[in-house]
């Protein structure tokens, strides 16, 4: 194993609990990342790179991996750590035009990060402004400014999170019951619901559980079941169902809708893609099935116009 990781054109490092160098490939020290005497030192004392120290650093002191951009003598990585007890990490070079398109991803990743917290503030005042105002015409101003600033940051938070899936990153994978989270999904979404009179069956045994990360797993079955009532007729059904089919896990969400046609079926998934029709950002789709395939999963669709839609989680 050791002569096959040293012919690979990329880095592997491995720290012992105590944060020791146990192992080393030559790519480090070929790129002057680690020094030539490493063995039986410290990782801070082996690494000669400020950002490599602190990517391994990180990783202990929050038990959990993590995943960086860095230079070094000019040149640009990607270091993705792992963390059992000791950390493992995985160091590739990134190509110039690589490298723009992350510094874009970047940009975009940090604006959006950047407008949380005035948006936050903006949608707190609006919102202490409403239960303060008594006249009625000054009350319906600030609460249709209230509306939009949530819908900005539901925009806000979709970008990033599109942005965040883009990128990869750390998984936080652990056992998930889905019939509690298929219960939370439709308790947020049970306003919408009663509206439509929209009659949900849910078909999940109680026992059913997936290995997910909590907060995408959540927010991809949200999306589905979401545009399973938004498009849905008034006084329509949807089901969801949940099985095990060849080893995997699978969540379907079949609605009585409009359905979708043919040629849009391949294009649902990309982007801000919408219909004429629609409405919003139109990405929703679109990071759900990166949340699929962030989990090693995919997500199928059968539909027909007049008829209704059915969304197949497959994990």
């Amino acid at each position: 194993m050791e002569r096959f990781l040293n012919r690979l054109e990329r880095g592997f490092l491995l720290v012992d609990n105590e944060g020791k160098v146990v192992f080393v490939n030559e790519y480090l020290i070929r790129k002057d990342l680690v020094s030539e005497e490493w063995k039986g030192k410290r990782y801070y004392e082996a690494l000669r790179n400020l950002d490599l120290i602190r990517i391994v650093h990180d990783t202990f002191a929050e038990s959990k991996g993590q995943e960086h951009t860095f230079t070094h003598r000019e040149e640009w990585f990607r270091a993705v750590s792992l963390f059992d007890g000791e950390v493992f990490m995985e160091v590739n070079p990134i190509s110039e035009a690589v490298r723009t398109e992350e510094k874009a991803r970047e940009f975009l990743a940090n604006a959006t990060h950047e407008l949380k917290t005035p948006l936050a503030v903006i949608k707190g005042v609006l919102e202490t402004l409403y239960e303060e105002e008594e006249e009625g015409n000054k009350r319906d101003m600030i609460l249709k400014a209230l509306k939009r600033t949530e819908n900005l940051i539901n925009v806000v938070e979709s970008l990033y999170m599109l942005i965040s899936l883009e990128r990869g990153g750390v998984k936080n994978i652990r056992p998930l019951n889905l019939r509690e989270v298929i219960e939370e999904v439709l308790s947020e979404l049970g306003n919408e619901i009663r509206i439509k009179g929209i009659n949900v069956e849910l078909e999940v045994p109680e026992d059913f559980r997936v290995e997910a990360d909590p907060d995408k797993f959540f927010l991809m079955v949200k999306n589905i079941v979401d545009n399973a009532v938004r498009y849905n007729v008034e006084g329509g059904k949807v089901w969801i169902r949940a099985y095990t089919r060849d080893g995997r896990k699978v969540i379907e969400v079949e609605d009585t809708g409009k359905g979708i046609g043919p040629r849009q079926i391949p294009l649902i998934f990309e982007p801000f893609f919408r219909s004429s029709e629609e409405r919003g950002l139109g990405i929703g789709l679109a990071i759900s099935r990166r949340i699929a395939e962030f989990h090693g999963g995919k997500i199928e669709v059968e539909s027909e116009l007049g008829k209704g839609s059915l969304f197949r989680i497959v994990l």
